[in-house]
């Protein structure tokens, strides 16, 4: 009995060291818990903090709401639509559904995956003996259904991804292709750019935006239907296994945390808004300074420059901070969330019913099965509805790219009904460079192909109200040669700023006429020209133009193609024409009338049945436009006419060639050069050409000035011509004589100098 009495003091001595020593580690664990605590919500406090501070910041690019879908949104997002997945039968509607379809597959196969490795497991840790008694008869069948189910998984993701990615493709391609036709369509591009303030950077809504909307677009069921699918398919399997009790509570200790998890998101769509917006602006500033660099050098701002755009990096720089800081801070959150289902998946596990029951090694094994595949199940489940929730963010982003291009198409809509609107002051990126051309024109619009004119500045005071109207008029005297090409009847000539240039301008040009428009600089010299072309609209009055009539427009500095050779600068913006059989003789010049071939600037004749080579009939216009524009030395420069840069034999063509290295007067000669050759087109198809010269020999010598001049008039092609001297005016029957007072005009003829 004394013995039995000390082992039982022994025993109760042991328990309770054991007991005390428990505690102790269960108050460490305790204070641990409590120390990782506080430093989570002083990290997240802090994390709030600055995200304040950052808001405050960047708060002049908000946005909408990023988690809320506008209902006034949905019809910018249906017109959007109908152009990325016109029809359901369209190739992009037949691969969404399919894209869709392998959704539920895929579904299917995850839980079928783990229910799969609940048998496995129960293979694997029951003994040889008695795996008769299992789902599977041998851990090789078991392994070799793991595998199959697993292959099957993982081609089905392969061919969603691919699908995904080809959708972005085809969604981007039909935005694209569509806003190029819209943006391109008649002269839709310059006046959407030189009178339409809202269209300054379609360059970032096609390139940009397009592909954004696309990506958002084709990820709308891979973002939101592949996860209900997967939750809902866990959630079923679920039910099942442990009943609807153990399932509805995962489902609200998941939807309750998640409901947190919202609340304290970040603001992704305005963060992302406002990096994109910092981006652009940053971007623009550099283009601005690369493309004006002669400008600064000779004010001697590089300093100023560098400042410039150090200071907009580091507004730049700012937002990538928040959107990082954001990132982080949301990584947190979702960190903490994963935790708390895992732990909250563990005590649900262990109060289910298929928990309970069988006793023994049986017992055992049944219980570690379901163990594993309820907790695979309740994590898939976690996981899906977690990304359901948290992609609703991708709904912002949706949204934003849904505005712009909604945005854009409906300007291009107004642009092409003629209703413009620009800003009575525009705010530029950048400091270094006037805000306006001569004519009061932005200097994007001036720096494309077709703007005319030098730089100064111009103060713009409201927006013009286009009332005037253009009339193109079919001249029944045309083949006759003696009707009026162009007319000007009270036509006020004002710029896209609004400034009024020239006041109740009447004119008649007629055939046999060459005028020449003078005046000081900024007085709507190139806007006169401008109205000719049809690129700026009337303000008030009426101009009409001879149907018959095409006009050529020569800028002082000529628009040269890059990536071309001569022969395509020159039939700009036509097609060069190539032969597709053996090629004709030189009989071909003779039915057209050209009698160049044999000069000595004519190109060499063609070897006989050479397919691919530019027809004898365009070498002939290529020859006589050459000549009449004294460019033999351009043609020296580049090596003669068998020359790659030349291009007659397209298929070996170089289009390498800097035109850039070219001298200013080579470049006018090249220019010159297709104007002539348009305009014996023209003559050729019975129309008539007025070439338009805006300074366009002033970087030219005396002596080729004048050939080009004299070749003009001999041919009999009209010209009008914007310059300041008599040597050039000389060959004017009519000259316009323009002044800073809009309405101090006149128009005088005098007689020309001899041939």
């Amino acid at each position: 009995m004394a013995s039995l009495s000390k082992l039982s003091r022994d025993g109760l001595h042991r328990g309770g060291a054991a007991a005390i020593g428990r505690s102790l580690q269960d108050r460490k664990v305790h204070l641990t818990s409590l120390l990782t605590a506080c430093a989570y919500a002083a990290v997240f406090l802090i994390q709030r903090h600055f995200m304040r501070y950052y808001r405050r910041i960047v708060g002049d690019y908000y946005t909408t709401d990023d988690a809320e879908w506008s209902p006034n949104l949905y019809p910018d997002f249906k017109k959007i639509c109908k152009i990325a997945l016109p029809t359901i039968w369209s190739k992009e509607g037949l691969g969404s559904i399919v894209f869709i379809l392998l959704f539920a597959v895929k579904a299917i196969l995850r839980v079928t995956i783990s229910a799969i490795d609940g048998r496995v497991l129960t293979t694997l840790v029951t003994p040889r003996g008695l795996r008769a008694n299992t789902s599977f008869g041998s851990l090789r069948a078991a392994l070799a259904a793991k595998l199959s189910a697993s292959l099957a998984a993982s081609a089905v993701s392969g061919c969603i991804e691919h699908l995904r990615h080809w959708l972005i493709t085809a969604y981007r391609g039909r935005l694209t292709h569509y806003f190029h036709n819209r943006f391109y369509e008649k002269l839709t591009y310059y006046h959407g750019t030189a009178l339409e303030s809202h269209l300054e950077a379609a360059d970032t809504v096609i390139t940009n935006y397009c592909g954004e909307f696309a990506e958002h677009f084709a990820e709308l069921p891979y973002y939101f239907l592949m996860p209900f699918l997967e939750a809902t398919m866990s959630l079923i399997a679920l039910v099942r296994i442990t009943g609807g009790k153990s399932a509805g509570m995962m489902m609200a200790v998941v939807l309750a945390s998640l409901s947190v998890l919202r609340t304290v998101t970040p603001p992704f769509g305005r963060i992302h808004a406002a990096v994109l917006q910092r981006e652009d602006e940053f971007r623009r500033m550099h283009t601005n300074a690369i493309n004006n660099v002669e400008s600064i050098a000779m004010h001697g701002a590089g300093t100023f420059t560098r400042n410039r755009l150090n200071a907009q990096f580091d507004e730049v720089k700012t937002s990538l901070d928040e959107a990082s800081l954001a990132k982080g801070h949301f990584d947190m959150l979702e960190g903490s969330i994963a935790a708390v289902w895992s732990a909250a998946a563990y005590a649900i596990c262990s109060l289910s019913s298929s928990m309970a029951g069988h006793g023994g090694e049986r017992g055992k094994t049944a219980r570690m099965s379901a163990a594993v595949v309820q907790l695979r199940l309740i994590g898939d489940f976690n996981v899906s509805v977690k990304d359901l929730i948290v992609n609703i963010r991708e709904v912002s982003h949706l949204s934003e790219f849904t505005t712009k291009l909604a945005a854009f198409e409906t300007t291009l809509d107004k642009v092409a009904a003629g209703k413009f609107h620009r800003d009575p002051f525009t705010h530029g990126l950048g400091v270094m460079t006037p805000s306006t051309t001569n004519d009061g024109v932005s200097p994007s619009s001036a720096s494309s192909p077709d703007a005319l004119g030098s730089s100064t500045t111009s103060s713009p005071p409201q927006s013009p109200q286009y009332r005037g109207s253009f009339r193109v008029v079919e001249n029944h005297t045309s083949k006759s040669r003696m009707g009026s090409l162009v007319t000007f009847d009270h036509v006020n000539v004002v710029n896209p700023a609004g400034t009024l240039l020239v006041s109740k301008l009447s004119l008649d040009i007629a055939e046999g006429q060459d005028w020449a428009i003078v005046g000081p600089n900024g007085c709507g010299k190139s806007s006169v020209l401008r109205l000719m072309a049809k690129l700026w609209p009337p303000e008030c009055g009426r101009l009409t133009l001879d149907a018959s009539v095409l006009f050529c427009f020569l800028p002082q500095t000529p628009y040269l193609l890059p990536k071309s050779t001569m022969v395509e600068q020159i039939c700009f913006p036509d097609e060069p024409m190539v032969d597709d059989g053996p090629l004709k003789s030189n009989r071909v010049a003779s039915m057209y009338g050209l009698d160049t071939l044999d000069s000595p600037m004519s190109p060499p004749p063609p070897p006989p049945c050479v397919r691919g080579s530019i027809t004898a009939q365009e070498r002939a216009l290529l020859s006589e436009a050459m000549s009449m524009a004294t460019g033999s030395s351009v043609i020296d420069h580049l090596g003669g006419w068998d020359s790659p840069t030349v291009g007659l034999l397209p298929t070996r063509a170089n289009r390498e060639f800097d035109w850039s290295s070219l001298s200013g007067g080579q470049r006018q000669k090249l220019a010159l050069a297709r104007a002539f050759y348009h305009a014996r087109k023209a003559e050729i198809k019975g129309d008539r050409c007025i070439c338009v010269l805006d300074e366009s020999t002033s970087m030219m010598d005396h002596e080729a000035e004048q050939m080009v001049f004299t070749n003009l008039r001999r041919c009999g092609f009209r010209f009008i011509s914007v310059t300041h001297r008599e040597e050039v005016l000389q060959h004017h029957t009519h000259v316009l004589t323009l002044s800073r007072d809009p309405d101090d005009w006149s128009v005088i003829s005098r007689e020309r100098a001899p041939l």
